[in-house]
């Protein structure tokens, strides 16, 4: 049945992307590459960039 409320789950937490925010993925290519992969790639290992 439903009740017209919203439903959200407790794992979906926002991130903090640090010096990322705000910027496009074509600019953060170009500034943190090294990053970006292991980002993307490795993101178990990917450190944040100064959060």
């Amino acid at each position: 049945m439903d009740t017209g409320r919203e439903r959200y789950s407790s794992y979906l937490k926002e991130i903090n992307k640090g010096e990322w925010e705000g910027e496009t993925l074509s600019s953060i290519k170009e500034m943190y590459p090294l990053e970006v992969d292991a980002f993307w790639n490795t993101p178990h290992l990917y450190n944040p960039v100064d959060v």
